[in-house]
């Protein structure tokens, strides 16, 4: 419990972080570029985000960021890291599209929705999430669930509903509001920042579509509802997709497919690429997207060679078949001696 302990005690300093860059939302004068829906660079015609970066210098690790909707509305700023071209450390910068440090996101109106620190595109540390109406949803901390050992992958410090009535305090107390990441009302008891007791989530019209019951952070049975009201009994929430052959499957997939650019290897680059895609419920690879960038070569072919994948079974979330997202580490390190 120390561990937590210091981890709620860590939000203070968050807050004080953050107020720092409250001048933010000038917007940058540095290279322009135009992603797709996946943040990835695309034609100025097909896409759906704007990026606008600031000036660096050779010894800069991060460029600053903002990514407007091509409406012109702010969507999110930050930082991004910066990487050499080749091996060279010291041999000449380009912007990555890995998340570096902080990043603040916006609803369309204007308004933060999200607020946090992200290394290799991933969150760590305190998070603050905002309504769509401005008030504030709560303090967050996530952390690696295979470091935490827990069936959550944050911890609640802080927790508000809509109207800002303040329902969890240092980690303890009850939620009781509408989750917009699980489209659904959901009550349950926190203690030091972890689930413990009943959970239930109902749809709108009041409908439960689940109740699980959690013992320090753990969960220990579940059963879910579909429309139909089916049930569904289950004791983890989430069940990755299978590849056919397991994991040694998945490799031998990969690596079968995987060629190494040549104009990426004459420049001597390598390492990993953070890739994201969707299993969907048939067990079909969609929406795949580059987390971070490496080299656009590379890039490239780690899309081509997830979205080329047919071995999966599908996931499970709450018992239920379900669409889940994956993040694979692509490594080009690897693949460079075989290839």
């Amino acid at each position: 419990m120390k561990r937590f302990t210091n981890a709620l005690k860590s939000v203070s300093i968050f807050v004080l972080i953050f107020s720092a860059f409250n001048g933010w939302g000038q917007k940058l004068n540095g290279p322009t570029e135009y992603l797709d829906n996946g943040f990835n660079k695309t034609k100025r015609s097909k896409a759906v985000y704007v990026r606008h970066l600031g000036k660096y210098k050779k010894t800069d690790v991060r460029c600053a960021f903002q990514d407007y909707l091509v409406t012109g509305e702010l969507y999110r700023e930050g930082y991004l890291a910066l990487r050499s071209k080749t091996v060279n450390p010291n041999g000449p910068k380009v912007v990555s599209s890995t998340l570096d440090s902080l990043r603040v996101t916006y609803y369309k109106n204007g308004n933060k929705r999200l607020s946090g620190n992200y290394t290799e595109g991933r969150k760590v540390g305190t998070f603050r999430h905002w309504y769509q109406n401005g008030k504030v949803r709560g303090d967050y901390r996530y952390f690696l669930m295979s470091k935490a050992g827990l069936d959550q992958d944050y911890i609640y410090a802080n927790h508000y509903d809509s109207l800002g009535h303040q329902q969890i305090s240092n980690g303890n107390g009850v939620y009781d509001s509408f989750d917009p990441d699980e489209n659904l009302f959901v009550k349950g008891k926190t203690e030091m920042g972890l689930k413990t007791g009943l959970w239930t989530g109902k749809d709108s019209k009041g409908n439960l579509r689940y109740s699980e019951k959690y013992e320090k952070g753990n969960l220990v049975k579940g059963e879910s509802y579909d429309a139909d009201g089916r049930k569904y009994i289950y004791t983890e929430v989430k069940q990755a997709p299978e590849y056919e052959g397991g994991r040694r499957g998945f490799y031998r997939a990969v690596g079968k497919s995987v060629r190494y650019p040549r104009e990426a290897r004459t420049s001597g680059v390598a390492g990993k690429v953070y890739i994201s895609y969707v299993v969907d419920k048939e067990g079909k690879v969609t929406k795949t997207r580059n987390i971070n960038s490496l080299h656009p070569a590379l890039d490239k072919e780690a899309i081509r060679v997830i979205s080329s994948l047919n071995g999966y079974s599908p996931g499970m979330k709450r018992g239920q078949v379900s669409d889940i997202e994956i993040i694979f580490p692509f490594s080009f390190q690897a693949y460079a001696v075989l290839k």
